[in-house]
């Protein structure tokens, strides 16, 4: 072979020097200090510290910075990304001598924060790598465990922390020692691949995950279904309940190639007295509406955007511009907004109006009440980056007033709001789970709108609430609390006072590692006793715990959502009219809506799954009755399309997509909240925008359509995440209640000349305290409606007890236990 053409090619060594006895076991590249110029960072396992060369234009390097990583830690391997979604490169190494992965902060200008430890217990980590394993635009970590036999991740939460490890096993002798990324089967889901050197093999684990589950009576059998949105498979599922509390799977629903629902609710879109129902897609950023016309079927899906990159989490249902119509409201986590769909007679709906939740203010849930008592709905949303709840007061022409701002803590992230009368005193009052601070905040409302200064609870040291439900769960005539504890595996209640005070935390665990992500309340096996099904993320299942009536619950009841589902969010409704409660649940990974329609006291249907379209992520789903037709509907927030999806319900158990209503671009809608809020007797929406910092209001027509949209904005980097709605100051007007992640507060917007809302207050859920869910209820028996803050990190629940003025009092905080 003639091979002289080629020319010798001399590679020159340069050298830095990483210390005497400094044993570097690994490197990474990037750019730290954002001079356009590429950077070396090193694992010195024999001097316990990363290194890291800054790099010249010429190719050589600055001597070596190191930061330690603690004494005989051990760092075996680095890898690079950005871990709080500030665009700059931050560091994360595998320590193996103290079992743990040590994180580095960048802080814009080349240099780090300290080392932030996150242990693995007994695992001896050898080799860390990142990617955006969930679809969340956030990165996750994922450590290999030499010492455990297994591979650990750890979900980011775009805010520098992460979840809990979740392990799995590679065997006994597996003798892990490398991990590599990819997207191996071209399902747009990371994969795994590992190096397994015990076993002469590399291991490949394939993504995979169902993501919300809601009830209702699809088929109208009088008997509860459910649908479960699967965001992997892009479908929503219907499961037939067969009044025992058992289900059968009834009909599968496509939402769309790539759309990945998230976030399902159902609700009479259409007003024809039947269930439909949407998804939130992330996927596709937009929500899928799907509306019932016979009664086991749906028609064809009609899908809203909710705006490019809006990131769509949370949704809810109501009649915004009183015109007996249901309207949708959609929390735009990456625009920073809610987005508001009116809805039409006809099961259809309007482009989306934004209300802005303030910038960085990242909404993360929304919801749907009357907080001044003025008969006109308005809206609150959780502001996750700005660690707030936000409230948007209705006018009664159907705007919303700019948001009253409640603040949840210092690094609260909270993430799920509800709203319920806690102190008995005729006032909304407003729960919000603060994911961050791991605990619960209650805010009790005034008759103006505004709310008392929380109390907490704690739900355990490193429980992460994300999401929190309202109900009387001992038939005492009292609101009672739930709530979600991601990473300690449990479901968590609190029974109420009466006097906004709530009672020690009982726990039910719902499964190791499991995740349980969303719940809902209602009554599956017809025994006049509230009962709780539950989305369990990472266990591809929903769970059910039948109660017995005195605020305690019998045996676990499991059903699978499907092996790539993710259940996210749920809700409970009779979907097809036979008695029954059914179930609706979000899917992220396979982006659709299931539905479980209820076959008895102990059973469910096989489940009926919609798409919601591909990469929409649905987030959160919300039933309710959107076109008068007396069938409840569903609304579903697609996080990564930024809309909404509407699905109006047949009758039967399944659905009709209608419409999918589009948002401004980059809203992230995460949450969703529905009421009349303009007193036309149809159904409005109000929307979290998480990205955009705003809520988005839209008055519905009562035939699935919406006006435009109005935007309410919450603050710069309020990071608005869950929204409720209630009377809060007793003017017979539905008022907003706003989460708000980036600001650790609650933000109150009253309704002051329906559908028009105003900023009035915010209460802090205290620092740190990462509230995700909220509520809202009379606690103290005083005719006012109080608020209820889940507090992750803070281990409690917070509880604003209101005023007739909208106002509320200081937080009071009751613990939920530590590990909680």
């Amino acid at each position: 072979m003639d091979v002289s053409f080629l020319k010798r090619l001399t590679l020159s060594e340069r050298r830095g020097s990483v210390g005497y006895h400094s044993l570097p076991r690994s490197v990474g590249i990037n750019d730290l200090n954002n001079d356009t110029q590429l950077d070396i960072v090193i694992a010195n396992a024999g001097t316990d510290t990363v290194g890291i060369f800054f790099g010249y234009e010429n190719g050589t390097f600055q001597p070596q910075i190191t930061y330690s990583t603690g004494s005989r830690s051990q760092p075996y391997s680095v890898a690079v990304g950005d871990f709080n979604s500030d665009d700059d490169i931050d560091i994360v190494a595998a320590t193996y001598g103290s079992n743990s992965i040590s994180i580095l902060i960048e802080l814009g200008n080349g240099a780090f924060e300290k080392v932030h430890l996150f242990s693995l217990g007994s695992s001896r980590p050898v080799s860390v790598t990142v990617a955006d394993l969930n679809n969340d635009k956030f990165l996750d970590i994922i450590v290999v465990n030499y010492g455990t036999y297994s591979i650990g991740i750890l979900l980011g939460y775009g805010n520098a922390l992460f979840s809990i490890q979740t392990k799995y096993s590679t065997g006994y002798d597996s003798l892990l020692y490398s991990v590599a990324v990819a997207d191996l089967n071209g399902d747009n889901r990371s994969d795994i691949i590992i190096a397994n050197s015990g076993a002469n093999n590399i291991a490949v684990l394939v993504g995979v995950h169902p993501y919300c589950i809601v009830v209702g009576d699809f088929i109208k059998d009088n008997v509860s279904d459910v649908i479960v949105a699967k965001g992997d498979e892009n479908n929503a599922v219907i499961l037939n309940g067969s009044g025992n509390g058992t289900f059968v799977i009834h009909e599968t629903y496509f939402t769309g190639v790539g759309s990945t629902p998230v976030y399902v609710l159902t609700g009479d879109l259409n007003n024809d007295d039947r269930l439909d129902f949407a998804t939130i897609n992330k996927g596709t950023e937009d929500i899928t509406v799907f509306i019932r016309y016979l009664r086991r079927m749906f028609s064809n899906r009609t899908r809203y955007s909710t705006g490019v990159a809006s990131y769509s989490v949370s949704i809810d249902v109501g009649d915004f511009n009183n015109d007996i119509v249901l309207d949708i409201v959609v929390a735009n986590r990456e625009l920073l907004n809610v987005g508001i769909f009116l809805g039409y007679a006809n099961g259809t709906f309007s482009i989306q109006k934004i209300y802005s939740t303030d910038t960085n203010s990242t909404p993360q849930s929304v919801t749907v009440v009357d907080f001044n008592n003025d008969s006109l709905l308005d809206i609150a949303v959780s502001n996750n980056n700005k660690h707030n709840v936000g409230v948007f007061l209705r006018y009664d022409n159907g705007s919303f007033a700019a948001h009253l701002v409640f603040l949840t803590a210092t690094n609260s992230m909270p993430m799920s709001v509800a709203v319920g009368d806690f102190n008995k005193d005729g006032l909304v009052d407003i729960v919000v789970a603060n994911y961050g601070n791991s605990n619960i905040g209650i805010l009790l409302g005034y008759e103006n709108g505004t709310f008392e200064t929380k109390k907490t609870y704690s739900t355990g040291n490193g429980s992460f609430p994300d999401s929190v439900a309202v109900g009387d769960l001992n038939n005492d005539n009292l609101f009672d609390i739930t709530v979600n504890n991601r990473n300690t595996g449990n479901v968590s209640i609190f029974l109420g006072y009466g006097n906004g005070s709530f009672g020690k935390m009982t726990s039910y665990f719902m499964g190791e590692s499991w995740s349980p992500s969303s719940s809902t309340l209602g009554g599956l096996n017809n025994d006049g006793f509230l009962d709780i099904a539950v989305s369990n993320t990472c266990a591809y299942n929903i769970s059910m715990l039948f109660g017995l009536g005195d605020g305690t619950f019998g045996v676990l009841t499991i059903f699978s959502a499907g092996g790539d589902s993710r259940p996210y969010s749920i809700v409970i409704g009779n979907f097809n009219h036979d008695s029954w409660e059914d179930i609706a649940v979000t899917n992220t990974i396979d982006q659709s809506v299931s539905v479980f329609l209820g076959l008895d006291s102990i059973d469910v249907a096989n489940e009926s799954s919609y798409s919601t379209g591909s990469g929409s992520h649905p987030y959160f789903i919300v039933t309710t009755d959107f076109n008068n037709d007396t069938i409840l509907d569903i609304v579903v927030v697609n996080f990564a399309h930024d809309n909404i999806d509407i699905r109006l319900g047949t009758g039967n158990g399944s659905f009709i997509e209608v419409a999918s209503y589009p948002a401004e671009i980059d809203l992230s809608p995460q949450c969703v909240a529905v009421e009349d809020f303009n007193g036309d007797f149809q159904m409005d929406i109000a929307i979290a925008n998480t990205r955009k910092d705003s809520i988005t209001v839209a008055l519905g027509f009562g035939n699935e359509t919406f006006t435009g949209e109005q935007i309410y904005s919450m603050g710069y980097g309020i990071n608005s995440c869950f929204t409720t709605t209630d009377d809060l100051n007793n003017d017979s007007r539905p008022d907003l209640v706003v989460l708000n992640e980036g600001t650790n507060s609650v933000t109150v917007l009253l309704s002051f000349d329906y559908a028009t809302f105003k900023l009035h207050s915010s209460s802090s859920t205290d620092t740190g305290s990462y509230h995700v869910s909220i509520a809202v209820g009379d606690l103290n028996n005083d005719s006012v409606l109080d608020i209820v803050v889940a507090n992750r990190n803070t281990n409690n629940v917070g509880v604003y007890l209101g005023y007739d003025n909208g106002s509320f009092t200081a937080q009071i905080v009751f613990s939920t236990e530590l590990l909680s």
